[in-house]
Parts: structure tokens; sequence; C-alpha cells
């Protein structure tokens, strides 16, 4: 099978030429080593000096161009460009594949093949190098990027919508946990967190609360632009259903470990009687009051018993003095002889004061060593001024 080559001459490229009619072209100097030429509609384009065999020596190119006839002349080409000295590298690995062109070579030219068969091409700057590159090629020649980068990202952007709104999604499962799941098309999700946050409140508040708003900030997150369906959040969903299964085996061993009692209960109707805190107090036996000898001093005399269950310690007799009026005059105080006073016990006490001789009535009281008074009970009283 012949091949097909291209000619690129003043940016337009003709063809497709068969391989002798390429030699002849060759042969009579339509095309020189510079021309840019390839195999096929998408070939890499090549100096034509590099394919093997397509150009003869000097002295034979000399003969020829005496003696063949003369053919339309192309217009004269411009001078390489820079990009192709870039190539001849390349141009050398590929000799050895475009083929042999020894054959003898049938008289053709350009102008045997009609416009029809001339395919032009529009050629483009490399949006990376600049260099001019078809405006079909897929990827720079010179510089190695992929120019069908920008056009994916372009389409892909162009195609991006948002395929559900966060604060619906949030707002739906505010008000019932997982119906923003639901919403996003996240129906397994949006049946789990229902579960999750319905036991959280049956069993404890707090944790109710914590799965609740989980939920919610669940529901509102994600990509915009991608499918809900496509998004399983499977990380969400095991977390919530261990949540779960951890309440429901709490409940089941709380009920079991601790089952109600109804014989702890108390009956409302009865009531137990609490006997009344005991009263301590004392019992005064005697006393009395009188001068002391030479009469600068008022001994109070008398003695105390103690009535009560319990021993009092520190007991002190406290004797207060008034005229004939009533009005308070002086008081002093001192501890009892026995400390403590155990109960059943009698201890003597006594108290002497600075004699007034406005004095006319007393009075005795037993207090606590930070003054408390000891209720007391008494026999007799006695009030005696010698």
């Amino acid at each position: 099978m012949s091949r097909e080559w291209f000619v690129d001459h003043k940016g337009k490229t003709l063809g497709p030429f068969r391989t002798k009619q390429l030699k002849r072209l060759a042969e009579t100097g339509q095309i020189n080593s510079e021309t840019r030429i390839r195999i096929g509609s998408a070939g890499k384009w090549v100096r034509a000096a590099s394919v093997r065999g397509l150009f003869k020596s000097e002295l034979d190119q000399t003969w020829n161009e005496s003696e063949s006839q003369p053919l339309p002349a192309l217009p004269v080409e411009p001078p390489p460009a820079p990009w192709e000295a870039k190539s001849n590298v390349a141009d050398d690995q590929i000799a050895s594949v475009l083929g042999d062109f020894n054959a003898p070579a049938e008289a053709e030219s350009f102008e045997h093949f009609p416009a029809s068969q001339s395919v032009e091409t529009d050629y483009k700057s490399c949006p990376y190098c600049g260099e001019q590159i078809l405006s079909t090629a897929i990827k720079c020649r010179y510089c190695g990027e992929f120019l069908n980068a920008q056009i994916n990202v372009k389409r892909h952007s162009a195609g991006r919508q948002e395929n559900w709104n966060p604060g619906v999604a949030a707002v739906l499962s505010v008000v019932i946990p997982g119906l923003g799941q639901v919403y996003k098309q996240q129906i397994l999700n949006g049946f789990v967190w229902f579960i999750a946050v319905l036991l959280g409140y049956a069993f404890f508040v707090i944790p109710g609360i914590v799965l609740h708003i989980a939920c919610v900030f669940g529901a509102a997150s994600g990509d915009k632009s991608r499918s809900p369906s496509s998004s399983t959040s499977s990380a969400t969903s095991i977390i919530a259903g261990v949540f779960i299964v951890g309440l429901i085996v709490c409940g089941i061993v709380g009920f079991f470990v601790d089952p109600p009692d109804t014989s702890r209960r108390s009956d409302p109707t009865t009531t137990a009687k609490v006997p009344a805190p005991e009263v301590q107090r004392l019992q005064l036996e005697s006393w009395n009051w009188h001068l002391s000898p030479g009469g600068q001093y008022v001994q109070v005399e008398g003695q105390i018993t103690n009535v009560s269950s319990s021993p009092f310690d520190g007991v002190k007799a406290v004797a207060s003095f008034f005229d004939s009026e009533g009005g308070f005059i002086t008081s002093d105080s001192a501890y009892i002889e026995y400390r403590p006073l155990l109960p059943g016990q009698t201890s003597p006490f006594s108290v002497m004061v600075k004699h007034n001789p406005r004095m006319e009535s007393a009075s005795i009281e037993f207090a606590k060593p930070f003054g408390n008074v000891i209720p007391t009970v008494s026999k007799e009283t006695n009030a005696d001024e010698d």
C-alpha cells in the first residue's frame, strides 16, 4: 500500500502525494531539503532532507535539472524558521522510518493535483512557548505541553452547577434530623442520622444535642457541584452506627443490672415518727448570796445537777445583781466545780462579786464556754443578805 505524503507550502498543507510523486517533486526542485513534509494527515512534520533516498547527490541533481523538461515553478519559499533548526535531532531519529525512495519516480508536479486535494491548515501560537503550531494540535511539539488541558478545565468549569443548597439541607436537618441528608439524596445516611439523634435524646439529652449538631453540619457539608448520590459519607455513617449500638448496649445493661424495685418505694400514706431531739438542761438544787467576811464582796453559792443524758463541760455560773427598782448593777461568773458535769451528777458552784450597797436582788443562770445559756429548772430560790 502506497504511503500518502503531505507538503507544507507557505503555511498551507498540500497533498496527499504518493511516494513516487514526492520523489519527482524533489528531483524537479519543487521541494528542497528544508521543506517540511509528513506521512498522513496526523503525522509529524520533518525536514525533507531527513528522509533517506528522497534526494540524489549534487552531481545527479544538476544533471537531472539540465535534462528534464521544465516544470511550473513554485513561489520562492521563505528562509527556514528558527523552530526548524530545533527539530534537526528529532528529524534524524525518524529518518529510518519514513521509507526508501530508490525506485524510479514518475514525472509529477504540484499542478497535476487539483485544488480540491489540497488541505489548508490553520496555525496558532502555543499558549506556553509562543511557537506556531496547528490549530488542531493536542500537544505542542516544541515545549511538550498538552493543549487540551485548558479545554478540559473550561469544559469542567462550564459544566459545574450546584445540585443542592447547603442552607436548605441544614434547615431541614434542624427541623427533622436526617431530612437534610434525604434532600441530598443520601437516603441511608438520613435514616441512620434520624435513629442516632432519636436514641441520643431518648437515653441521654446531651449526646442527643451533640448528634443533632453533627447531623446539621453533615447535611450542610460536601461538594455542591457533585451528585449527592455519589457521595456516600461512609465514615459518618459508621460513626453514627457505632454510637447507636453503644446507646442500645448501655440501655440494655442498665436495665438488667439495676432493675426497678418496687419494694424500695416508700408508702406516702405512712410516715415514720421521728423522736424529737432531747433538750439538754440543768436543775438548780439550791442557791443563796451573802456578804463575805469584811463586807467587801458578795458570795453566791449553790448546787446544780445534770438532768440530761449528755455530759456538760465548762459550765459557768453567772450571777447578776439589781437595785430596788430592778435596775441592773453588775454581774460576774465562775466555772462550777465539776468539769465535766456527767449525767445525774450534782456539782457545787461559787461566784464572788464586789459589794455594792444598792444591791437588793440577784439572779443565777448557767452558760456554756461561748456564752450560750443552758436551760435550767429551779427547785428553790433563796435571797439572803447578812
